[in-house]
């Protein structure tokens, strides 16, 4: 603290009134007198060498004029003295000594202490001031307060406060004094520092309106009021002060205080309104620790994207405060649905151990939200190294099941159930999980036939029912496994119990539908009725499709039972309500007539499903029996214009071979031989292996007999023989052989082991499936010429139930070699012939890739349509066509309808197919510059497809362009580094890299 104004130069001028007097009343001066005034000219110009010599000749000249008592002698002697002092002669302290010794009472005796204590004083000579002035102070002339002060303020700038503060004590009530406010100010400052914040608020308070201390001293008076915790006084002090003073920048800690005080009498909202009051007097930034406590405030009044805002700065420092400010802003982000910003934030706060329940807390968060932002396998990491570093924490528990939780969502139940086990200790949740884990254990176990681990982990399931849905599920899975382990009485009791289990509901039903089809299958008609009766009365719970077709079985049963009534009442049912099997039901329906020998009634059945479903599977099945009807009724004619129709329209059809023999048998009841002989002979040579080559060789030697070519016959059975030896063993051997080989991956070995048989067994039935597995052979060898050539064998000569897999791997290899137009005519093939659902759909698929490959979105959005209306789907495929319209919009310009379609498959498909839509809204969003929406989309996307991490991962890239967008580059850094850090997708990685290096 300086001194705040000047002191009084000392007035030595006094004693030169006295010479010029003492002169007047002379003539002139003389030669003693002359060196005295040059003595004092001297010493007022502060030649103080010249001014000694003067006044030491002057004394030398007046030895035999005066005596020692002579006034001027005795002022020489004086200023002899000081100038010793002044220009740090040896001898001039024992001159001063002396000079006050021999003449105490002189006037100059009880000066010259306080004036050299003055003159080291404004020196800056603090410690001589300090000899002098106290000589002074314990003189005669030592009640002057000017001394005192001098002494005080000399004490004050050598830090001896204990003997300054008495001083200042003196003076500082004395209002006549001018430099009282001074000394009550350096009072109050030396109380504060020693802790007496009582004595130091008086202080202050006493020179609160100095013009000199106005601007400071209220800083120092909230602060002693701070000190004393007399808060409610500084609050009404404070408030006064800043409302009447709003613009005067000295208040900057008064409304520093006021805040403090209202954050720690918890007043929140008053301490925001204050912390803002003090950010306008800082315009420069706020102390990080005051920065934490109006983050905290503005916290607690739950205005946490504010609370997030002010403490960004501060919570990535590496100390206390940016531990707690790192944990509040974690916090503040999570509920402000920014799970981004919440984990670096979490990350810091747990990284310091400044506060341990922090620290703890924070690692926990993080680990927490790790799990929630889809990264299971850190999460894991995380858990597992929180549990060691805190082994009593209150999380422990609950990390411990969501250790279990983070492996099932990387699909490691193995690993998740073999941590459960491990655990010392388990409480009901972590049984819960326990059980849900086992569960989804076992029941991925049973679909990949695995069913002896399957009955293992559903028992493990079942010595935990926590979850009653879960054991009821678990009891019906176990019922299926003992199927799957050729259990069958095991299974069937345990169908039956669940089917009983009045609280079993769903599952209830569906063992009685298993136990339905398991007597079904047995072909134990009756009982099967039973169940399939029990289960159509009992059907919450269960899907439309089994609904349906169990009434079908239903219909079924009465059919086998001959209780047509039923039958058709029931084939009534599906026809009017069903979705998937109303053609079925129709067909049934014709049966049941022709059964009732009601002929009018069953054509009129199968022609109505001809009419009504041309594509059905069942059109080749209905068109027989509307031809055997007219062979039965003795119309052969009608019956071989029927029959030819079938073999001509569905040439790949398994009926083929019968439509065959009953027109060879229609031609010869007709005495058409010749005809007769040739669908013979084609049966044999074609469908050697059908039901019906038997009555077709019967049939062919009635004919030869009728035409009286008994001999060609022979002919017929030596090829018959040939195409079939006696060693049947043989050729299956060598066929099995070759697949084998194919199967095991040794193509070359393969593709010479098919043109062997082919050489040896020119004539086999095998030899079109040969054709067909040559040419995947040569496919998978790369070698597409060759594949190519035998897979259009198989096509053309359509001997195989492989067509259809044939003409859909020709049109693949054909598209990627460019031959677009070769690949959906082989394509469209597919799709005439096929009577899977399977290759139906992948023939769909694949033509509406190709068509949007090639820029023609109207086959592409048709194709889709065929998609979505097509029954039996997989819900891959089904999701994919869902895309499509979207896609086409997009690329075509119209983001209107393109966000419409993305949004409607987004809200409707939590898998892939919703994940991609998700990520093409926020794509456009951030297109059209709605950067805003897109951020919040890509958040959407992180947690509501968090299994899907191919395009979670991509969201996260396009989530670094939109804070680029937005110019917050180091949210854009962070993002594309956590992206590089964490994910496993090599992909993504390079490209984050890539974009990372740019920014940088």
């Amino acid at each position: 603290m300086v001194i705040k104004r000047s002191l009084s130069t000392i007035g030595l001028y006094a004693f030169l009134g006295f010479s010029s007097a003492y002169a007047q009343n002379t003539l002139g001066y003389t030669q003693p007198e002359a060196h005295f005034r040059n003595g004092l000219e001297y010493f007022e110009k502060s030649n103080f060498v010249a001014s000694r010599e003067e006044f030491a000749s002057y004394l030398k000249s007046k030895d035999n004029l005066l005596t020692t008592s002579d006034y001027n002698v005795v002022t020489a002697e004086y200023y002899i003295a000081v100038t010793g002092l002044y220009l740090n002669y040896p001898e001039a302290e024992v001159q001063v000594e002396r000079f006050v010794r021999n003449h105490s009472e002189h006037p100059k005796a009880q000066l010259i202490f306080s004036d050299l204590g003055q003159y080291f004083f404004e020196l800056g000579d603090y410690e001589k001031s300090i000899d002098y002035l106290e000589k002074a102070v314990r003189g005669p002339g030592g009640s002057n307060s000017n001394t005192i002060y001098q002494l005080a303020i000399a004490y004050y700038k050598t830090q001896q406060y204990d003997q300054a503060l008495p001083l200042f004590s003196q003076v500082k009530s004395d209002q006549s004094f001018q430099y009282s406010s001074d000394a009550s100010y350096f009072a109050g400052v030396i109380n504060y520092q020693q802790g007496k914040y009582r004595e130091a608020y008086e202080d202050f308070k006493r020179i609160e309106t100095s013009e000199h201390y106005k601007n400071e001293v209220p800083n120092w008076i909230v602060s002693s009021l701070y000190q004393l915790k007399n808060y409610d006084e500084l609050l009404t002090y404070g408030e006064r002060l800043l409302t009447q003073q709003r613009n005067n920048p000295g208040l900057k800690e008064v409304a520093l205080y006021v805040a403090e005080v209202y954050y720690e009498q918890k007043q929140y909202e008053k301490a925001v309104s204050a912390y803002e009051r003090y950010s306008n007097f800082n315009q420069g930034g706020m102390p990080a620790v005051v920065t934490l406590h109006y983050g905290h405030s503005l916290f607690k009044q739950q205005n946490f994207p504010e609370a997030a805002e002010q403490m960004r700065g501060i919570a990535v420092a590496k100390d206390s405060v940016g531990q707690y400010a790192a944990y509040l802003s974690g916090i503040s982000y999570l509920n402000i649905e920014q799970p981004a910003n919440a984990l670096p934030a979490f990350a810091n706060a747990a990284s310091l151990d400044f506060n341990k329940v922090i620290a703890e807390e924070a690692a926990f968060n993080h680990a927490k939200l790790a799990l929630e932002s889809g990264s299971a396998q850190e999460a894991v990491k995380e858990f597992t190294d929180f549990n060691t570093k805190y082994p009593n924490s209150q999380f422990n528990t609950e990390a411990n099941q969501l250790i279990a939780d983070a492996y099932s969502r990387v699909n490691d139940n193995s690993a998740a159930i073999k941590h459960i086990e491990g655990l010392k200790s388990r409480n009901e949740e972590i049984n819960r999980t326990y059980q849900r884990l086992t569960y989804n254990q076992a029941l991925a176990d049973y679909n990949q036939g695995r069913y002896q681990a399957a009955m293992a982990n559903v028992d493990k399931a079942l010595k935990f029912p926590v979850n009653e849905e879960i054991w009821l599920a678990s009891n019906f899975l176990k019922a299926e496994t003992y199927i799957g382990l050729k259990n069958d009485n095991a299974a069937i009791a345990l169908f039956e119990q669940t089917a009983k289990n009045p609280k079993a509901g769903a599952y209830g039903a569906r063992s009685l539908y298993n136990l339905g089809y398991f007597y079904y299958n047995q072909k134990n008609y009756s009982k099967a009725l039973t169940y399939f009766k029990d289960f159509t009365n009992k059907t919450e719970g269960v899907s439309g499709t089994m609904i349906e077709d169990a009434y079908v079985r239903l219909a079924d049963c009465y059919l086998t039972q001959k209780n047509y009534r039923e039958a058709l009442s029931t084939y009534d049912r599906i026809v009017a309500q069903g979705k998937a099997e109303k053609d079925y039901a129709l067909f049934q329906k014709g049966r049941a007539y022709v059964y009732m020998n009601n002929e009018i009634e069953a054509k009129r059945q199968f022609e109505t499903l001809m009419n009504q479903y041309p594509d059905s599977r069942y059109i080749d099945d209905a068109m027989f029996q509307l031809a055997d009807l007219d062979f039965q009724a003795g119309s052969y004619q009608l019956a071989i214009r029927s029959f030819t129709r079938l073999i001509n329209e569905h040439a790949q059809s398994y009926m083929v071979p019968a439509a065959l023999l009953r027109r060879g048998q229609a031609y010869y009841n007709t005495s058409s031989y010749e005809n007769a002989i040739v669908d013979f002979k084609r049966i044999l040579a074609e469908y050697p292996k059908s039901p019906s080559s038997s009555s077709a060789l019967e049939g062919l030697q009635e004919s030869y007999n009728a035409v009286g070519r008994t001999e060609e016959f022979g002919q017929v059975l030596s090829t018959v023989r040939k195409s079939s030896p006696g060693n049947a063993k043989l050729e299956d051997v060598e066929f099995d052989n070759a697949r084998n080989l194919y199967f095991a991956g040794k193509y070359d070995s393969a593709i010479s082991a098919f043109l062997s048989f082919i050489d040896a067994y020119p004539s086999s039935s095998k030899v079109p499936e040969i054709k067909y597995f040559l040419g995947a052979s040569y496919d998978k060898s790369d070698n597409f010429t060759q594949a190519l050539q035998y897979y259009g064998m198989v096509i053309k000569e359509a001997r195989t139930s492989y067509v259809s897999a044939a003409a859909q791997r020709s049109a693949e290899i054909e598209i990627k070699q460019g031959n677009t137009k070769n690949g959906i005519t082989h394509l469209r093939t597919v799709i005439k012939q096929t009577d899977s659902h399977q290759e139906r759909v992948a023939a769909l698929t694949t033509l509406m890739d190709t068509y949007y490959s090639i820029a023609r979105y109207d086959s592409t959005l048709y194709f889709a349509k065929e998609m979505e209306d097509f029954k039996d789907i997989s819900p891959e495929a089904y999701n994919k066509a869902r895309l499509y319209p979207g896609k086409v919009a997009y690329v075509q310009g119209n983001n209107t309808k393109a966000l419409t379609e993305f949004k409607a498959v987004a809200s409707s498909m939590k898998n892939e197919a919703g994940a991609e839509a998700k990520y093409m809204i926020s794509e456009i969003q951030y297109k059209e510059k709605k950067y805003k929406e897109a951020e919040a989309t890509i958040f959407e996307l992180s947690k509501e497809f968090e299994g899907n991490d191919y395009w979670r991962v991509r969201s996260f890239i396009l989530l670094s362009d939109v804070y680029l967008a937005q110019n917050q580059k180091e949210q854009a850094k962070a993002t594309l580094q956590s992206i590089i850090d964490n994910s496993d997708d090599t992909e993504a990685v390079d490209v984050a890299k890539i974009k990372l290096s740019q920014i940088n």
